[in-house]
């Protein structure tokens, strides 16, 4: 139980807003207890809904407030492994992310719990540049991936494909096709590889589509799911080729990218793949040291444009985050939101209609 403060009401700042005098949390097991109680009157709000749940309760005097999620969804790659060296190539990482729909494969297998990102920092944070996009598919330019591609250079050479089929497919999937020959297959085989995913049917989803595109453009990719808790574990250790993995950014409100996308520290961080570009890695250093604003503006729009030229990952998308509250409340709005708690920086403004 949070009251609002009476020392607060005596400040200049606390002279006006707050119709709410205090608040009551009640804490629910499931999101199924927590909606029984909201149609009992015994809530006004619900601290999270559901993705799947958003439909569901459009007959329910229950507003959905949508904002972006502190996360990012992307296609790592494990710079780091010898048997997947060419990932380590520029023009590699460019062909992968410009074989990509993202906006349509996100629509397809996210719908309702993410949007389309562009980059790696969110769009509502004071950082980012909207001038920036990283490379998708151009379908005024359809071959540009496979043009990409050709200019991979890698010594030694790629190994076969494997013989293998991938594993694990969420029920009602089917498989990807076996890669097939074309201007990027090398001599004596086909740059291969495995695309690890978690069990999720969204995210499991979206990476078979992806290994899908990455095969039609002559490369073999293993799509491999597994439990979370493996993923976890593979993630951490550093066992994979590339994984579909939703990154968690929070509490990050600066916005502070370094903890991701630094070159590997001896403590680990969120860097799973080992990225190793010394220019990305100084550019976030030195922003999160600046003092000035603008100085600090200008260091992650160059961070956010060489992190797109360099395909240093293959951003996917922004999940979303839906906070519920009754109708009848007004003045709720979400902004950028680092951590749940957030939620709440309007306060002074919301007050009941009396309708």
């Amino acid at each position: 139980r949070l009251r609002r403060s009476a020392a607060f009401a005596q400040r200049p700042e606390g002279q006006s807003g707050f119709a709410f005098q205090q608040i009551v949390f009640h804490c629910y097991p499931t999101w199924d207890a927590a909606i029984a109680a909201f149609q009992r009157g015994n809530v006004n709000t619900i601290s999270e809904i559901p993705y799947y749940a958003v439909r569901q309760i459009a007959a329910l005097p229950l507003m959905p407030y949508a904002a972006y999620r502190p996360g990012l969804g992307a296609v790592v790659l494990n710079w780091g492994r010898d048997s997947v060296n060419f990932f380590r190539d520029q023009r590699m990482r460019r062909a992968l992310a410009m074989s990509l729909d993202r906006a349509a494969l996100v629509d397809k297998h996210m719908a309702d719990r993410a949007v389309t990102a562009d980059g790696p920092i969110l769009p509502d944070s004071w950082a980012y540049a909207p001038d920036v996009s990283c490379p998708a598919y151009d379908p005024d330019a359809p071959d540009a991936a496979k043009v990409a591609l050709s200019q991979v250079q890698v010594t030694p050479p790629p190994t076969p494909a494997p013989e293998e089929q991938p594993t694990a497919l969420p029920e009602g999937a089917s498989p990807p096709p076996p890669p097939t020959p074309g201007p990027t297959a090398a001599p004596g085989g086909v740059y291969a590889f495995e695309l690890l995913v978690a069990n999720d049917a969204g995210q499991a989803g979206l990476a078979q589509e992806i290994a899908i595109a990455w095969n039609n453009l002559g490369l073999a990719v293993n799509l491999v799911v597994v439990d979370a808790v493996t993923f976890r574990e593979r993630l951490a250790a550093g066992n994979f080729d590339a994984a579909l993995v939703e990154l968690n950014l929070a509490p990050s409100a600066d916005p502070d990218p370094y903890g991701v996308w630094r070159q590997m520290p001896a403590d680990g961080g969120l860097n799973f793949g080992g990225m190793n570009d010394r220019a990305v890695s100084e550019l976030v250093e030195l922003a999160r040291r600046a003092t000035n604003g603008s100085y600090r503006v200008e260091l992650y729009r160059r961070f956010q444009q060489l992190f797109c030229d360099r395909a240093v990952a293959m951003v996917l998308y922004y999940p979303v985050y839906y906070y519920g509250a009754d109708r009848r409340i007004l003045g709720i709005q979400l902004g950028y939101m680092s951590e749940p708690s957030d939620r709440f920086r309007t306060l002074h403004d919301w007050a009941f209609t009396s309708e």
